[in-house]
């Protein structure tokens, strides 16, 4: 079944291997990443090319999750020109970190959680059922 799927820091590394895995995979994939038009023009650039020379559905989106309005703005943009993301990916960070940072007391920069809580409330509708809500609050410790 095709899955559309939000992978951030799909820029380079894991982010990037996993991007062009999923989208291997036969999945719609936007690889997201900060400064597109700037510092990550030529990997934006390259993701196109590979995307068109593979015929891969992967596709590239603006956000950088150490700004909130862009967390809040990002998967907007992606959910507006495609209407069925149901899933997302943050390369790099695991869930369990959130816990930890929040319980220390330095969740100044958004992290994983942040990110997939907007993502949740900006999906939740796509969601048949919620048994995937449901998931995504265990993972993150929010149930």
């Amino acid at each position: 079944m095709n899955r559309i799927i939000l992978v951030t820091g799909a820029s380079s590394g894991f982010g990037r291997l996993t991007a062009e895995a999923l989208a291997r995979a036969g999945h719609t994939v936007w690889a997201s990443m900060r400064d597109i038009a700037d510092r990550n023009a030529a990997n934006a650039a390259a993701i196109a090319k590979h995307a068109a020379d593979t015929g891969l559905d992967l596709r590239t989106v603006e956000i950088d999750v150490q700004s909130q309005p862009s967390v809040d703005a990002g998967p907007m943009e992606a959910r507006e020109l495609v209407a069925d993301v149901r899933k997302t990916v943050k390369a790099g960070v695991d869930p369990i970190e959130r816990k930890k940072v929040a319980e220390a007391g330095e969740a100044e920069t958004p992290s994983f959680g942040a990110f997939a809580d907007v993502s949740i409330g900006t999906i939740e509708s796509g969601f048949r059922d919620e048994k995937p809500i449901d998931q995504w609050k265990q993972t993150l410790g929010d149930a």
